[in-house]
């Protein structure tokens, strides 16, 4: 798959509609007050740092390793 770089200002254009949605960057925090949303449960690195997420559910299959 060929990968390459897109101006900002081209990404409309060059993305169609998901460009719109691309150029957003707003804040987590900005949806959390609205709605009255507070977290739970460990952020993503703290939960990776405590070997979370590398368990691979039963009768899945693992990817062959690299040699």
């Amino acid at each position: 798959m060929a990968t390459g770089s897109v101006a900002p200002e081209e990404a409309v254009g060059h993305f169609t509609w998901l460009g719109r949605f691309l150029g957003l960057d707003p804040a987590a925090s900005s949806t959390r007050e609205p709605v009255g949303w507070q977290p739970v449960h460990p952020g993503l690195l703290a939960d990776l740092g405590e070997g979370h997420g590398s368990e691979v559910p039963a009768g899945a299959v693992r990817p062959a390793r690299q040699r």
